[in-house]
């Protein structure tokens, strides 16, 4: 019994280097473009590492928990992203960005799911590191490297909560409510 059409989608994939042969060659052919962004030729899935930056806003917010676990001592989890509404009247701060401190270990994720099976309740807790980190007792990495949500690597370069504020946030204000 023969499968062959004339329409056949094996085969090279133009302007790519990947001759369309082998499962081998398609993961290599992955793996050498994951820096830049690739489509995989197998399945079609944007592949791409992502370089992500403790930035301005993640630490704004990571003060903004660390100060309601300090005056809430008996809670266990937060939803972050209604508690950032609430607090800051801004929904743009609740980003996805924020919940990605816990690739830093910043934040811990509740485990659970939802109705509709998913395993992102949006209730997280602070971690000790994050609370070391907030309190400038400790430096992180700069920067985390992702792909497909999966932390591949922390960068050697580290940041502080007064610089991850920059310039945007002064750090004496936040944490005297000044």
């Amino acid at each position: 019994m023969s499968f062959d059409t004339d329409d056949d989608e094996d085969g090279p994939v133009p302007g790519t280097g990947y001759d369309g042969t082998d499962l081998e060659g398609a993961k290599a052919f992955v793996q050498t473009n994951l820096r830049d962004g690739v489509t995989c030729p197998c399945c079609g899935q944007l592949c791409k590492i992502y370089k992500r930056k403790l930035n301005s806003t993640m630490a704004l917010a990571l003060v903004l928990i660390y100060q309601f676990f300090k005056t809430h001592k008996h809670a266990d989890w937060l939803h972050v992203a209604a508690f950032l509404v609430k607090v800051k009247h801004d929904s743009s701060i609740a980003g996805g960005d924020v919940v990605k401190l816990r690739y830093w270990g910043l934040l811990e994720r509740a485990a659970g799911d939802r109705p509709d099976g998913s395993d992102r309740i949006g209730r997280y807790k602070i971690t000790d590191l994050g609370k070391r980190f907030v309190e400038k007792a400790a430096a992180v990495p700069k920067y985390v490297y992702l792909y497909n949500q999966l932390l591949l690597r922390l960068s050697e370069e580290t940041i502080t909560i007064t610089d991850a504020l920059g310039d945007r946030f002064s750090y004496t204000k936040l944490m005297t409510g000044a």
